[in-house]
């Protein structure tokens, strides 16, 4: 169990970014399988894409690593690699902590968008949630509940629902010096809920989430879209 509270509203409100998490969540069905693709510009390059949908392609892939060196102690190096349908291929490599920390939390069944410059990594989303789950068999799980001041639900009740409107998902960007986490969830009547956070508590409790959790997510909705509160239980019981 792990959750992150925050007893007043954070200085710094992270909605607007929620616009561009928003366009990583396919709306109809509420299933993301997309396949990895590279863009490559001048001297910038990014790479996004979901571990299972590529899997499910033959030729495209996704690798990310981290790697020690005990010459060195306690060195910590990631990187991340893979080529498209397209045949464009990216790299990076980057020794930030926190974003090595996104690396070593991306769930076995997310998403990563990473961001380079040059050979170095600038930045990248990892998400964590139900979109981008291959489908269980259980309907007895916690399905979500959304409304304008939270959220609660698991994942695999979201992904397993038979009304496929239905998402619970927090993505994490990491980039040197800056963290932030920001979530969304909408149930089966189609209401909605978002609230994102920069504070280290509540981005620790989003890094959590695992295929079989369940969460919790409240805001203060009068006031701003500011997490209040991340609560994460994974659990045997909220397998598929």
């Amino acid at each position: 169990m792990m959750a992150g509270k925050l007893p007043q509203r954070s200085a710094l409100s992270c909605a607007g970014m929620g616009l561009i998490l928003w366009a990583g969540v396919a709306r109809a069905g509420a299933v993301d399988k997309s396949v990895v693709s590279v863009s490559l510009g001048d001297g910038v390059s990014s790479m996004v894409g979901t571990n299972w949908g590529t899997s499910l392609t033959d030729g495209p892939f996704m690798h990310c690593q981290v790697l020690s060196d005990p010459i060195f102690g306690a060195f910590l190096e990631g990187r991340c690699s893979g080529e498209d349908l397209e045949g464009e291929r990216f790299e990076c490599f980057t020794t930030d902590p926190s974003m090595i920390l996104g690396l070593q939390t991306l769930p076995n069944f997310g998403k990563l968008h990473v961001y380079a410059s040059g050979f170095t990594c600038t930045g990248m989303y990892t998400y964590h949630g139900s979109p981008y789950l291959p489908r269980g068999k259980r309907t007895t799980l916690a399905q979500i509940e959304a409304h304008s001041d939270g959220a609660v639900g698991t994942f695999y009740g979201a992904r397993n629902s038979t009304d496929r409107k239905q998402y619970a998902y927090c993505a994490v960007y990491d980039s040197p010096g800056y963290s932030y986490t920001a979530c969304q969830a909408r149930d089966a009547a189609g209401d909605y809920f978002y609230c994102s956070s920069d504070e280290p508590g509540m981005v620790a409790a989003a890094r959590a989430l695992k295929e079989y959790s369940w969460l919790k997510l409240s805001a203060m909705s009068l006031v701003s879209s500011d997490c209040v509160e991340i609560w994460t239980v994974n659990s045997s019981i909220y397998f598929p």
